[in-house]
């Protein structure tokens, strides 16, 4: 019973580690934005695919949804700081390293609960929504 404890920390840790690197890379150089596969990832973080799929899915998502919900990040920032709504939902899937407009409305929608059209609706109504994040 012990050692399945000790095993299961040990396991826990590795991934906390893992996601923390993950993490901090995503963010400094914006991989998310290009698109990189879970092995191309997995090398960056001198890790094996399976240890990166692990970390990943104990946070709840697998490697595409990880990508999509940073990407969902950047695209509310974007969204934020355009409040003269200079770019079209196209562009802002664009900048953002989604494809289609939809899958940004998806992941945007699972992230912060609005599309984008919604999200501008809403920032239009409460200026205040979006000052001070990040």
């Amino acid at each position: 019973m012990f050692s399945k404890r000790v095993i299961s920390y040990e396991i826990e840790e590795r991934n906390s580690i893992i996601m923390n690197r993950l993490d901090s890379i995503m963010r400094k150089d914006r991989l998310f934005l290009k698109d990189i596969t879970l092995d191309e990832t997995a090398k960056l973080l001198s890790t094996n695919r399976n240890y990166l799929s692990t970390a990943i899915n104990s946070r709840g998502m697998n490697y595409k949804e990880y990508i999509c919900s940073l990407r969902a990040r950047y695209a509310e920032d974007i969204i934020i700081n355009d409040r003269k709504e200079r770019f079209t939902i196209e562009e802002i899937a664009n900048k953002s390293g989604f494809v289609t407009e939809r899958t940004l409305n998806k992941y945007l929608k699972r992230s912060i609960g609005y599309t984008v059209h919604e999200f501008r609706k809403k920032l239009r109504s409460s200026p205040s929504i979006g000052k001070g994040l990040r």
